[in-house]
């Protein structure tokens, strides 16, 4: 993209590492601290349209649309030319959420395209990031033996010789059995422990954080991108070891599980070092990825942990009870 006509931008332009006033500068770095950009990133130049009617505003010093009559912001302004430049959730989940949706994670199955995409100048939406965390973390603990339920049932229902084919409450039943024989309502918790936790740790970095002037709300960006694969890897995991059983009389051991979940980590591990190294651009990145997602898996096994001991310790309260004929 070349230089912006300057002259025809209104508002304020500023260095997202260390807020330096961009204003007629020349080249793509910013002249206090050397970050590097493109400036189809800090201006959009060519979309810089009324959100109301798209009518282009550039040298506009107001903030009312000349062809509409309506008012408008810059930042709403920059906000809808990111949405049509970038085929991301955050930015099109008002237009177009489902599609946006799958796109996103779609894009984070290979970090470096994603993060080649993305720019500190281009501001995080909180709202839908929070959004997709939450979605994912509920996917990743139902949708496993959904996928298991789902391959029996099929099986059982397209299978040469047996009894009667198994009904929609037969589907229901196997579900509440995978669900209680993988402890999927333990893995809730421990999900979200290690999303907190790893939030947590990005932020426990501040000296190097903060040479970067990374805010917490670019934090949360990179564990919403990093660790989305989780629903995608778990139920195809969860799918073939009910294959094995179901159609190769194999039943592997649930901890088989974890092998996916390793899969998960080493992907999530892998898009959070690109994110620090491209996106935030801080030193020792892959030291601070490593610590951060070590702690991160610390504290959701020291939460998985806890969860069984209570369970273990109601189960033998309950026993004892028996016992007592209470």
């Amino acid at each position: 993209m070349e230089i912006p006509d300057w002259n025809q931008i209104p508002f304020k332009i500023s260095c997202a590492r260390c807020g330096n006033d961009l204003q007629g500068i020349r080249e793509p770095a910013c002249p206090a601290c050397g970050f590097e950009f493109d400036w189809a990133d800090v201006v959009p130049w060519e979309d810089l349209s009324c959100i109301h009617c798209g009518y282009m505003l550039r040298g506009i010093p107001d903030g009312r649309c000349p062809e509409c009559g309506k008012p408008f912001t810059w930042e709403e302004v920059l906000t809808n030319a990111y949405c049509r430049r970038k085929p991301l959730f955050e930015y099109r989940w008002h237009r177009s959420p489902v599609r946006s949706l799958l796109k996103t994670w779609l894009l984070a199955l290979w970090p470096p395209k994603l993060w080649s995409k993305l720019d500190l100048h281009n501001q995080p939406q909180l709202a839908p990031l929070l959004f997709m965390v939450t979605i994912v973390i509920l996917l990743s603990s139902l949708l496993p033996p959904i996928c298991a339920a789902t391959t029996q049932w099929i099986y059982f229902w397209y299978r040469p010789s047996g009894p009667a084919p198994p009904t929609a409450l037969d589907f229901v039943l196997m579900i509440e059995h995978h669900v209680w024989n993988l402890h999927s309502y333990d893995f809730l918790p421990s999900i979200c422990s290690w999303y907190i936790t790893v939030f947590a740790a990005l932020c426990l970095f501040w000296q190097t954080m903060s040479r970067a002037s990374v805010r917490s709300v670019h934090l949360v960006r990179i564990v919403a991108y990093s660790l989305p694969t989780g629903f995608i890897i778990l139920p195809l995991g969860m799918t073939l070891l009910s294959l094995a059983d179901t159609f190769f009389n194999y039943s592997p051991p649930t901890e088989g599980l974890f092998v996916f979940s390793t899969c998960w980590i080493i992907h999530g591990t892998w898009s959070m070092y690109l994110a620090c190294k491209h996106y935030l651009r801080v030193p020792h990145s892959g030291s601070v990825t490593i610590a951060a997602q070590a702690i991160g898996l610390l504290a959701a096994g020291a939460c998985t942990y806890f969860i069984f001991s209570v369970k273990d310790l109601f189960q033998y309260f309950c026993w004892i009870m028996d016992i007592l004929g209470v």
